[in-house]
């Protein structure tokens, strides 16, 4: 195996490599490296990741019309996973006077399959998206791209303070009766199944 510096080439490898699911000692097989130097590059890209949303937009900054759920097309947005380490994940909108929730299975819990979940799932509705807010993980970093797509204005909550996107919070606990931690959401399909909300 070789132990020299990882060139630039190889570091995209191996995200890409452990993007699609490709373990440790997989990843490192493949590309003739010892398991070592690949734990240690996750690492260090997890490190510089952690708490990073380019361009965050904060839920101070958004239409207090919002708080007042006069109108349709107010969403807050989640992922649910099944325990640490999951790769799958529900990725869940509510409508915030409604109370309409949609949720669609994503195979990975990364930004660009959360990204093109949300605008599934919102482009069927072009006259009731003005605002959404979402929490604060990494998988929403695409989050400028959705609000191209959608002509939707992105907002996110505080740090630790769930309760300011509330109702989907209350709605993901419902959902964890259908899924609860432990559940193995990569099997789970996209066929509908009674109770959940679904968007293609």
């Amino acid at each position: 195996m070789n132990y020299t510096h990882l060139s630039q080439s190889e570091r995209y490898q191996i995200q890409s490599l452990v993007d699609v699911g490709l373990s440790i000692s997989q990843t490192a097989l493949r590309l003739e490296r010892h398991r070592s130097t690949i734990a240690r590059e996750i690492r260090r890209r997890e490190r510089l990741g952690a708490g990073q949303l380019s361009d965050r937009v904060g839920i101070a900054q958004r239409p207090a019309i919002v708080d007042e759920r006069a109108r349709l097309g107010d969403w807050e947005g989640d992922t649910i996973v099944s325990g640490r380490g999951a790769l799958a994940a529900l990725v869940t909108l509510t409508e915030r006077r409604s109370r309409y929730t949609l949720a669609q299975h994503v195979p990975r819990r990364k930004a660009e399959p959360v990204g093109q979940a949300i605008i599934e799932m919102l482009r069927p509705h072009p006259k009731h998206r003005h605002t959404l807010t979402l929490d604060n993980g990494k998988e929403f970093a695409e989050h400028k791209w959705v609000q191209r797509r959608l002509s939707t204005k992105v907002y996110f909550a505080d740090p630790h303070s769930s309760w300011q996107r509330g109702l989907n919070e209350n709605h993901n606990g419902l959902l964890r009766h259908y899924f609860p931690k432990g559940s193995t959401l990569s099997l789970l399909s996209q066929v509908n199944r009674p109770g959940i909300p679904r968007h293609r």
